[in-house]
């Protein structure tokens, strides 16, 4: 069973009893390493411990929805299973360990469609292309009339995720040379002890795992989120092709109603033949017109999606580059340049 998550302030409680747990433990740590004639600090190092617990167990507890227990089924269609992203614990959506069950259940048998987990809500194509046309006619009660381009504008819709993918992706550049930053002082210790203490060389160690592990988690997000960007812009360009063509189409067949309703009784036999002839050219250009909006909405949609989804290579791999030619500045000097 499924237990509810603590409150933020209870959290904190537990944050700050971690912090003066941890203080305590080092200090007592340090005596017992500067006088062997003290006992080892065992009362101080099981608090620290238990604090430690405390902490992250907050985090791994699963959240409530809209009052109602996280264990609540909210399957939309009834026929898949809620998807456990609604009511994840925090280190579930760091580590994408809900999905857990759905991997085993693949590892023992073959997956079958009503196996595979629900859409969430937000991540329903009518809801996006609602929230879409919602924020265009607000955009356009607030500026007489919305003129941006459609690459503007789902810039300006997918905002708050893009900058919310930059910050991830920052970290992963930042954590990503952790390694190679603890090491080159780990190897400078192993040769001269004395740059640095052996409490320092263990946390040098311990680093370049939470380094890693860190890096791994921002990169997970950060394609997590662009992926997610993908899906909702195919949504919404196949939303928006298929709104087109519809008035396109009935713009077409409004116009010629009446008109061919009158001259219904002035048609002859050549006419009749003209007519024959034009209809062949209209059911050609109608196909032409359909295979066109089939091809966007199949084709060219997809196509965006998949670009969108990794746009934040476009200034991860030069950030990766320029913090990598100033490492290998600092360490080799002008000969760094010339490789």
């Amino acid at each position: 069973i499924s237990v509810p998550s603590p409150s933020p302030h209870l959290r904190l409680v537990f944050f700050a009893g971690l912090f003066i747990d941890s203080v305590k433990a080092r200090t007592a740590l340090l005596a017992y390493s500067r006088s062997k004639h003290r006992p080892l600090p065992v009362i101080e190092i099981a608090m620290a411990i238990i604090s430690l617990l405390l902490f992250l167990s907050s985090f791994t507890q699963q959240r409530r929805r809209h009052g109602m227990p996280a264990y609540t089924p909210a399957s939309a269609s009834g026929t898949n299973p809620p998807a456990p992203e609604r009511t994840a614990s925090i280190a579930q959506l760091l580590f994408f360990s809900w999905m857990d069950p759905m991997i085993w259940l693949g590892y023992k048998r073959s997956l079958e469609p009503n196996d595979l987990y629900d859409l969430m809500p937000e991540d329903n194509s009518a809801h996006v292309c609602a929230h879409w046309r919602r924020e265009s006619r607000v955009y356009a009660r607030l500026h007489g009339r919305d003129s941006r381009s459609l690459t503007r504008r789902l810039f300006w819709f997918f905002r708050y995720r893009l900058a919310l993918q930059c910050v991830w992706t920052l970290g992963y550049i930042v954590f990503i040379f952790s390694g190679p930053f603890l090491l080159k002082r780990i190897l400078a210790y192993m040769e001269d002890p004395s740059i640095y203490t052996r409490e320092q060389a263990f946390w040098f160690v311990a680093g370049l795992l939470a380094g890693g592990t860190i890096a791994t988690v921002c990169q997970s997000q950060a394609l997590w989120i662009g992926r997610k960007i993908g899906i909702h812009i195919k949504s919404i360009i196949i939303g928006e092709v298929y709104a087109k063509s519809l008035r396109r189409r009935d713009a077409a067949t409004g116009g010629t109603s009446d008109s061919g309703i009158n001259a219904k009784d002035a048609m002859d036999s050549s006419a009749s033949t003209s007519s024959t002839s034009s209809d062949d050219v209209g059911e050609d250009g109608d196909m032409s017109s359909l295979g066109t909006i089939t091809n966007l909405m199949a084709v060219d949609a997809y196509k965006i999606s998949e670009v969108s989804a990794y746009m934040h290579f476009l200034y991860q791999l030069p950030a990766e580059m320029v913090v990598a030619v100033l490492m290998l500045y600092q360490l080799l000097g002008i000969a760094s340049l010339a490789g």
